[in-house]
């Protein structure tokens, strides 16, 4: 558990600017995915158009179990109090799948923006992290 909210924190840290700030950093491709946490996604990253400053961005992920085992999302963490996320369901049956929808509020944010969200479950370890990116204008 300490490894992961070490992990947390530093990634937070060190990729990642506040709401406050013009635009946040571009921090590559830094995505774990299927195989290291039993949760598989198909797009890790979504790419927003051009929003206006003020609107709500509204991205829904889908969590699929690829594993031989149930799974339990334990937590989902986000980079920025402007993100919102609704899991539709915390337990992933065998070959089964969930929504995780994520809401950007755009009203404190300007220009390019990155955000994260950080899915911790039982599967293992590792953290499944979905980043939501584009232009706010």
């Amino acid at each position: 558990m300490k490894k992961i909210l070490l992990f947390l924190f530093m990634a937070m840290s060190l990729f990642l600017t506040s709401c406050s700030h013009e635009s946040s950093t571009n921090v590559g491709n830094v995505f774990v995915t299927d195989s290291t946490t039993g949760i598989f996604v198909d797009n890790s990253h979504y790419e927003f158009e051009n929003t206006t400053r003020g609107d709500t961005v509204v991205v829904r992920f889908c969590l699929q179990n690829k594993t031989s085992r149930t799974i339990y999302i334990k937590s989902v963490h986000v980079s920025c109090g402007c993100i919102k996320t609704e899991l539709q369901e915390k337990c992933i049956p065998i070959n089964g799948k969930t929504w995780l929808s994520v809401l950007v509020d755009t009203s404190n944010l300007r220009g390019y923006t990155r955000k994260a969200i950080y899915v911790i479950s039982d599967a293992n370890e590792k953290v499944l992290i979905l980043k939501v990116s584009g232009v706010v204008i």
